[in-house]
């Protein structure tokens, strides 16, 4: 219980971290990447760690992963459609709607396939 408890209350900061980066910064509405990068500076303003650092030793550092950062900036552009960048929104649904079909054609060869065997 006590986990979870702290687990709501690491989502809620994120949730409130992001919100805060996207409405500072709107470079990182687009750019999942300059979002990782601008929590990491967030994180460690005053020190200095290398990349090969940062991942070796992403959990004693309490670093969110990549996964929990995009989930948070989703939940957040759900919420504030304002801090969405128009055109990294257009290109994410293209990206999902192509693989949508990319999926879909490979079920249906499966299922072709499992039929004439």
């Amino acid at each position: 219980m006590q986990n979870q408890k702290q687990n709501q209350m690491t989502r809620t900061r994120l949730y409130d971290l992001v919100r805060k980066i996207l409405t500072e910064q709107p470079q990182t509405r687009a750019d999942d990447y300059l979002l990782f990068l601008a929590i990491v500076q967030d994180k460690f303003i005053a020190t200095s760690i290398s990349v090969y650092e940062m991942f070796t030793f992403h959990a004693d550092y309490r670093l969110p992963s990549f996964e929990s950062i995009t989930r948070a900036r989703r939940f957040v552009q759900k919420d504030y459609p304002e801090l969405t960048d128009k055109e990294a929104l257009e290109a994410r649904r293209t990206r999902e709607r192509t693989i949508r079909d990319y999926v879909r054609k490979r079920n249906a060869k499966q299922n072709h396939n499992t039929r004439i065997c």
